[in-house]
C-alpha cells in the first residue's frame, strides 16, 4: 500500500510511518493520504501542535577566588510550560532553582558550568549550556623602588601593566590618577599605593615612593651581595632627575668589561660569561642625561660581596 505524508501543499514521506522534523513551534496541519485502487484515495488531515523548547542562557565571568559567584540565568521563560532547571559545577549537580544562591569557589583555575532546561510539556527533551568560569587570584603585592625627581619637573612614574586598570591613591600632584604610567609633578615627597585590578575582580595594592631631590644625580651602591636572597643582589645605577641612562659599565680589576648596560634595571648580577664572580672590587663608569638636559658622567668602586 502507498501513503502520501503531506505538509504545507508539499509531500514529504511516503512510508508507512515517517519522522519530519518542524523549524518552529506552533500549530501545523499535517495531511495523510492512502489511496485504495487507481482511481480512488482516502486521506485524514489532523492538527500538530509542536510545544517551543526551553534554550538554556546565562552568564559565566571570571570572578576573583573567595568571591561569590552570582548565577546569572538569561533562559527565556516565556514559553507557555514550567521550566525545570539544573545545575551543575565541574559535573556535579547542585540546584534545581532557576536562580541558585551565589557560591564561593575557593580553587583557582577553570571551573564548568552547566544549566540544563527542559519545560514541562516536553520533559525528556533536555537542552544544556556550559561554560568556563575562570576563578582568578590577585598578583602578589610590589614595592616600587624610589622613583628621584626634580622639584617641580615633570616626570613620568609608572605602575605594573597588568590587569584591566590602575588607579593611584592619593591622586595629588599626578596628571591622571586612572592610568599606568601618569606624569608627577610636585614639590614634596609623595607615597603612592596603586590598585591594580584584573579580570575577575582581584585587586592587587602595589607601593611607590616618589622622593624630591634638589639636584639630578647617578648614585651607585657601594657594595652589593648577589646571593639571590631578594635584598641588594645586584649593582645598577640609582637615577635622580635623569631621564635618560646613556651607559653603565663595570670593569674587573684586570681592566675586562664585565657589564654593560643603558638601562637601570636589573642590574648586574655578579657573573661574568655564565660564571660567578668572586668577592672582589670592580670599577664602574656611567654617564646620563638629566631632565633639564645636563649631562651627568660618574665614576667610582663597589666590592661584590660572597
Amino acid at each position: 500500500m502507498q501513503y502520501s505524508w503531506r505538509y504545507g501543499g508539499n509531500e514529504f514521506g511516503s512510508s508507512r510511518d515517517i519522522g519530519y522534523r518542524f523549524s518552529e513551534a506552533g500549530i501545523f496541519s499535517v495531511k495523510l493520504v492512502v489511496p485504495t485502487n487507481s482511481a480512488c484515495a482516502d486521506s485524514l488531515e489532523i492538527p500538530v501542535t509542536l510545544h517551543p523548547s526551553a534554550m538554556p542562557l546565562f552568564d559565566a565571568n571570571s570572578i576573583c577566588i573567595g568571591m561569590p559567584f552570582v548565577f546569572n540565568n538569561l533562559t527565556d521563560d516565556n514559553i507557555g510550560s514550567h521550566i525545570n532547571y539544573s545545575w551543575s559545577i565541574d559535573a556535579i549537580a547542585f540546584s534545581s532553582l532557576r536562580s541558585p544562591p551565589s557560591r564561593v569557589l575557593n580553587l583557582p583555575g577553570a571551573h564548568k558550568i552547566t544549566l540544563g532546561v527542559s519545560s514541562e510539556q516536553c520533559p525528556l527533551h533536555v537542552q544544556t549550556l556550559t561554560k568556563k568560569l575562570k576563578v582568578e587570584t590577585p598578583a602578589e603585592a610590589k614595592r616600587y623602588p624610589v622613583s628621584f625627581v626634580l622639584r617641580n619637573i615633570p616626570l613620568f612614574v609608572e605602575a605594573r601593566n597588568i590587569g584591566l586598570t590602575a588607579y593611584w591613591h592619593t591622586p595629588v600632584n599626578l596628571s591622571d590618577s586612572g592610568i599606568y604610567n601618569p606624569r608627577f609633578t610636585g614639590f614634596a615627597d609623595m607615597k603612592y599605593t596603586i590598585t591594580l585590578t584584573i579580570e575577575g575582580g582581584c585587586e592587587t595594592l602595589d607601593t611607590l615612593l616618589v622622593q624630591i631631590v634638589e639636584k639630578a644625580d647617578i648614585m651607585v651602591p657601594t657594595a652589593f651581595t648577589p646571593n639571590r636572597d631578594g635584598l641588594n643582589d645586584f649593582l645598577k645605577p640609582i637615577l635622580m632627575g635623569v631621564k635618560e641612562l646613556r651607559y653603565f659599565r663595570i670593569f674587573n680589576r684586570w681592566g675586562e668589561l664585565v657589564y654593560f648596560t643603558n638601562q637601570s634595571n636589573p642590574g648586574w648580577d655578579g657573573t661574568f660569561k655564565g660564571n660567578l664572580q668572586p668577592s672582589q672590587t670592580f670599577v664602574w663608569m656611567t654617564e646620563g642625561i638629566s631632565i633639564s638636559g645636563e649631562i651627568i658622567t660618574k665614576k667610582g668602586t663597589a666590592i661584590l660581596v660572597r
